[in-house]
């Protein structure tokens, strides 16, 4: 037996309070003889005898009505063999893995249908006032059903749901289920999980805590030891690229095959904006991957819609397919802004270098007058590089183009008014205060910066780059809020600094490229930076294309409203809603709550115009069809405490076999209220003249 409310058993204290209000009231008589009474002795002493037995039979009367109401209180539950064929009251939850994996089947039908079986299954072995509740993680439509006490309701449930394209975390359901159970009213608290035991499912289980001692897990395995013959293609990467009309772009691909693959060939076709552009043929065999590059040259800027397809491949048919969407534009228009020639000469060289075609910017070199009037149509990015200072029409005009989604490279040098600059620059584009000018005659290097910034992704800081550059003079800039540092020098003094204050973005070196201040242009870091910089700052008015998988969201950011103010959302079989426009701190944004389905997903105003284009491939994780062994899972989780069942055959057998407990807390209610009747009469018969009579007898007697 064990109690529900164990700390309530405190009530059993109680029980002294019977025995100490009896010793408490007792009285003690002097004793004094009388030669009358004498005969009355042996009448006294049978009666009182009587009345002690009374007394000492309400003492423990009303110490076990005590007793009884406090362990009712706690809730007292037999289990095991004790508990006969009783059944205890049970919440519980069932985990119906709806993953991409779960589609795989044979013979017609799927491990999610054979899933829905075993769910219901173990539907049939609750009762009408059982609380159940239902997660379908990975599944597509609702994929979870708070706890009701008809299990009816459950199955509709679980008949209605369906396997979706995305990925589950089932470590993660599981903790979420014992989180649900934790307040459960009944005894009997069970997780029941339903899946193909994918290794991708599990990964978060490994250093999980366990579940606690309360919950009971049962694991039901579907198709256990049976490994889906399975090929896809893996991924699609173009990144560390120039991606500009005229250019040649690499589309990296991997096709990947499960253990279970046959070796054979199989085709692999690359289609762009709709027409096929290029088919090769590979060798694949068993748990295999192949790396195979595909070239191709944009004729048109913009959005561009790619998928890589696997022809005559085995296996889940979604995953065969890995779409991808990439933007191009023409040479990026710079205006180059410097009264430095030495300054404008390296810039100009790394921008623009002359007799290049391709994958270049326009560099339109002008003074400061012309930020009044300049637009990020006319020069997506300004480079300021070594100006005196701005006047006040010049930081109107640049706050104008900021505000239109315009991006702007700031390097400082000799002939810069760090306090001009500190009192107008500063406040209104990089909130943060200049301190003082750092002259190092051995120069000193970047040894540190944010590794997940898109501008360094071509560099990685264990490796030469910026640890090669060496600055001998630097701005030290002491950065407020609305600045972030991205780079750091050996002395933790800021390096390269970004603000997000408006649409556009504004990126600040605190050292130049002048041969006075840094031997940067002379070094191989420098081109590939410069490019990144201004490709970065470049995209804030951009048309968006991005990756992601089944199952996650994204964030668009919009430098403006577009025209109409409306923005529809198209997903890939064609359905579309309506899109908030949320307005932020830097500019807007759009948001994809949840990819559930694989394929392009557009973000369109009201004239068709295409303002993003994101591409939702199925989750690697998910196409890869290893196995964990169930066994794992439960030493990992409960130990001993968790079953794996496998087969239908005696499985709600097996359930009840486990649950069998019963709380009888209402049998002490009963015990309580027949005592306290039993208590009434005896104290009745205590005070009546069957009782008072001895009592008399006995206190004559005493005198």
């Amino acid at each position: 037996m064990t109690f529900l409310n164990p700390f309530l058993l405190f009530g059993l204290i109680g029980v002294a309070v019977p025995v100490l209000i009896h010793l408490l009231s007792r009285r003690t008589a002097r004793k004094v003889e009388f030669s009358t009474l004498e005969f009355l002795r042996n009448l006294e002493r049978k009666s009182m005898r009587r009345v002690r037995i009374r007394q000492l039979l309400l003492l423990l009367v009303r110490m076990l009505i005590i007793a009884c109401v406090a362990l009712a209180m706690a809730r007292p539950t037999l289990t095991g063999v004790t508990a006969g064929d009783a059944r205890g009251a049970t919440s519980a939850v069932i985990v119906l893995d709806g993953s991409y994996s779960m589609s795989a089947g044979r013979d017609g039908v799927t491990m999610f249908e054979k899933a829905q079986d075993r769910a219901r299954e173990i539907l049939d072995t609750f009762a009408a006032g059982d609380e159940v509740h239902l997660f379908v993680p990975g599944g597509a439509g609702p994929t979870r059903t708070e706890g009701v006490r008809d299990p009816g309701l459950i199955r509709e449930a679980v008949d209605g749901a369906r396997a979706g394209q995305g990925a589950a975390d089932l470590a993660a359901a599981v903790r979420e289920a014992a989180g649900v159970l934790a307040d459960a009213r009944h005894f009997n608290r069970e997780i029941h999980v339903v899946s193909d035991f994918q290794r991708g499912s599990w990964n978060a289980v490994e250093g999980d805590a366990g579940l606690p001692e309360s919950i009971s897990l049962f694991l039901f395995p579907v198709e256990r030891g049976v490994v889906p013959e399975n090929a896809w293609v893996e991924a699609v990467d173009y990144s560390g690229q120039i991606l500009e009309k005229g250019s040649p772009v690499e589309l990296r691909t991997t096709v990947a095959a499960g253990p279970g693959y046959p070796a054979g060939e199989v085709e692999v076709e690359m289609e762009i904006d709709g027409t096929v552009v290029d088919r090769r043929r590979i060798d694949l065999g068993p748990a295999s991957r192949v790396g195979l590059t595909f070239r191709e040259t944009f004729a048109e800027d913009g959005l561009h819609f790619g998928r890589v397809t696997l022809r005559g491949a085995a296996g889940l048919p979604a995953d065969d397919v890995r779409p991808f969407t990439l933007g191009t534009a023409r040479a990026v228009p710079v205006l180059l802004v410097s009264g430095n020639e030495t300054v404008k000469r390296y810039l100009s060289a790394a921008l623009s270098p002359e007799g290049a075609t391709a994958g270049t910017f326009l560099v339109v070199p002008g003074d400061s007058r012309a930020l009044v009037d300049a637009t990020p149509a006319e020069a997506a990015v300004i480079v300021l590089a070594d100006v005196e200072r701005l006047s006040e029409d010049e930081l109107s005009g640049l706050k104008r183009y900021l505000s239109e989604g315009g991006g702007l490279l700031v390097f400082p040098g000799p002939s810069t008014d760090a306090t001009a600059w500190g009192r107008s620059f500063l406040p209104r584009f990089l909130p943060g205060t200049f301190t003082d000018l750092q002259v190092r005659e051995d120069g000193i290097a970047v040894t540190r910066l944010d590794p997940t910034h898109p501008l360094f992704a071509l560099f990685r800081e264990d490796e030469g780059g910026l640890s090669e550059v060496r600055f001998t003079r630097t701005l030290q800039l002491k950065p407020q809020a609305g600045t972030t540092v991205l780079a750091w020098y050996a002395d933790d003094d800021a390096a390269v600094l970004e603000s997000r204050l408006l649409p556009g973005r504004v990126l600040f070196f605190t050292s130049s490229p002048d041969p006075a201040w840094s031997d940067f242009p002379l070094t191989g870091v420098y081109l590939p930076l410069l490019h990144e910089a201004v490709r970065y700052l470049s995209q804030t008015g951009a048309k968006t294309a991005q990756q992601l998988s089944v199952g996650e969201g994204a964030t668009v950011r919009l430098a403006t409203i577009p025209e109409g103010a409306q923005v529809t959302l198209r997903a890939p079989d064609g359905d579309t809603r309506a899109v908030a426009i949320v307005p932020g701190p830097a500019g807007y944004s759009l948001e994809l709550p949840v990819a559930d389905q694989s394929g392009f997903w557009t973000f369109e105003t009201a004239r068709g115009d295409t303002l993003a284009a994101l591409a939702a491939g199925i989750p690697a994780s998910e196409s890869d069809p290893e196995r964990v062994a169930p066994n794992e899972v439960q030493d990992q989780l409960t130990g001993s405490r968790a079953a794996v069942l496998e087969g239908a055959d005696g499985l709600s057998r097996r359930v009840r076999e486990a649950r069998i407990g019963r709380e009888i807390g209402q049998w002490f209610l009963w015990a309580a209220a027949l005592l306290l009747g039993l208590e009434m009469f005896l104290a009745a018969r205590q005070s009546g003249p069957g009782g008072t009579a001895p009592a008399a007898a006995g206190a004559a007697g005493a005198r």
